[in-house]
Protein backbone atom coordinates (compact mmCIF):
# COMPACT_ATOMS: atom_id res chain seq x y z
CA UNK A 1 0.00 0.00 0.00
CA UNK A 2 1.19 3.56 -0.57
CA UNK A 3 -0.55 7.01 -0.23
CA UNK A 4 -0.26 9.78 -2.66
CA UNK A 5 1.21 12.77 -1.38
CA UNK A 6 1.69 14.65 -4.47
CA UNK A 7 -1.29 16.92 -4.52
CA UNK A 8 -0.99 17.84 -8.41
CA UNK A 9 -1.31 14.23 -9.25
CA UNK A 10 -4.85 13.38 -11.62
CA UNK A 11 -5.44 17.38 -10.08
CA UNK A 12 -5.49 16.29 -6.62
CA UNK A 13 -7.70 13.36 -6.80
CA UNK A 14 -5.71 11.05 -5.47
CA UNK A 15 -3.94 13.12 -3.14
CA UNK A 16 -4.04 11.69 0.34
CA UNK A 17 -5.00 8.54 -0.84
CA UNK A 18 -3.89 4.65 -0.36
CA UNK A 19 -3.58 2.69 -3.50
CA UNK A 20 -2.10 -0.45 -3.57
CA UNK A 21 0.54 -1.58 -6.21
CA UNK A 22 -0.54 -3.74 -9.11
CA UNK A 23 2.59 -4.55 -10.68
CA UNK A 24 6.74 -3.48 -10.77
CA UNK A 25 7.52 -2.60 -14.05
CA UNK A 26 11.82 -1.86 -13.53
CA UNK A 27 13.43 0.17 -10.51
CA UNK A 28 11.88 3.64 -11.22
CA UNK A 29 7.99 2.59 -12.84
CA UNK A 30 5.24 0.57 -11.53
CA UNK A 31 1.50 0.50 -12.05
CA UNK A 32 -0.84 1.98 -9.44
CA UNK A 33 -4.45 0.79 -9.40
CA UNK A 34 -7.25 2.68 -8.12
CA UNK A 35 -10.74 0.58 -8.14
CA UNK A 36 -10.34 0.19 -12.30
CA UNK A 37 -7.95 3.16 -13.62
CA UNK A 38 -4.06 2.36 -13.54
CA UNK A 39 -1.45 4.82 -13.14
CA UNK A 40 1.57 4.83 -14.59
CA UNK A 41 3.01 7.77 -14.59
CA UNK A 42 3.31 8.40 -10.78
CA UNK A 43 7.31 8.21 -9.82
CA UNK A 44 8.94 7.25 -6.12
CA UNK A 45 8.33 10.80 -4.33
CA UNK A 46 4.82 11.49 -5.26
CA UNK A 47 4.48 8.64 -2.62
CA UNK A 48 5.03 7.37 0.89
CA UNK A 49 4.49 3.94 2.09
CA UNK A 50 2.12 2.82 4.09
CA UNK A 51 2.19 0.05 6.78
CA UNK A 52 -1.55 -1.34 6.62
CA UNK A 53 -2.60 -2.17 10.52
CA UNK A 54 -1.53 -5.56 11.71
CA UNK A 55 -4.76 -7.68 13.26
CA UNK A 56 -2.68 -10.53 14.54
CA UNK A 57 0.34 -8.57 16.09
CA UNK A 58 -0.64 -5.57 18.31
CA UNK A 59 3.09 -3.67 16.99
CA UNK A 60 4.07 -4.30 13.27
CA UNK A 61 7.09 -6.01 12.49
CA UNK A 62 8.62 -4.86 9.57
CA UNK A 63 12.31 -5.28 8.32
CA UNK A 64 14.79 -2.53 6.82
CA UNK A 65 16.18 -3.06 3.56
CA UNK A 66 18.23 -0.09 2.91
CA UNK A 67 20.50 2.02 4.97
CA UNK A 68 22.33 2.48 8.28
CA UNK A 69 20.13 0.15 9.89
CA UNK A 70 19.78 -2.64 6.79
CA UNK A 71 18.43 -6.20 8.11
CA UNK A 72 17.06 -4.93 11.64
Amino acid sequence: MVRVINDKIENGTLYNKKLGIASILNEYEFLIVDSNRHFSDIVESDLETVLPPSKEYKTAIVMILKGEFKGE
